[in-house]
């Protein structure tokens, strides 16, 4: 941003220059189907004052598999969503042997996003081949996201 001679800035102006991350952990854990299904209390609802802004998101689902061996063809996988949409690219994770635990992560840019409300959640989702269970651990799922605005 560029500050101009002579120009009045505010508190707020400095403010969004320096964005703060917000963070929200899974509540519990869900039990992860064929279905992108959201993670419980991996959610954030942030407000844009200035069209034009970018969030960076980074989100990371816990996933753990259940009793039963999954077969080889079958991953899992964390999304994000924004306002209800999903949006492209995922976290793949694809362990199959009973007890297996891992929590891949990824950073999505979203760019260019209308003043107002936007509420980002965390999903997770895996193959429908296979047989047995998948668990997203709530407690060790993550959500982190920084919001940057553009300075007028």
């Amino acid at each position: 941003m560029t500050i101009y001679a002579g120009q009045n800035v505010s508190a707020r102006m400095f403010n969004r220059l320096r964005p703060e991350p917000v963070s929200a952990s899974g509540s519990s854990d869900l039990t992860v189907t064929g279905t992108t299904t959201l993670v419980p209390g991996c959610e954030i609802t942030l407000t844009v004052e200035t069209a034009g802004a970018r969030i960076i998101a980074d989100g990371s689902v816990n996933f753990l598999v259940g009793g039963v061996t999954l077969s080889a063809s079958s991953y899992c996988s964390a999304q994000l969503t924004l306002d209800g949409v999903t949006m492209p690219g995922f976290a793949r994770w694809g362990d199959t042997v009973i007890g297996a635990q891992g929590t891949p992560s990824k950073q999505w840019d979203l760019t260019n996003l209308a003043a107002g409300s936007h509420t980002i959640r965390l999903a997770a989702a895996r193959t429908s081949a296979g047989t047995g269970t998948v668990t997203a651990v709530g407690a060790n799922s993550q959500l982190v996201v920084w919001l940057y605005e553009p300075v007028v």
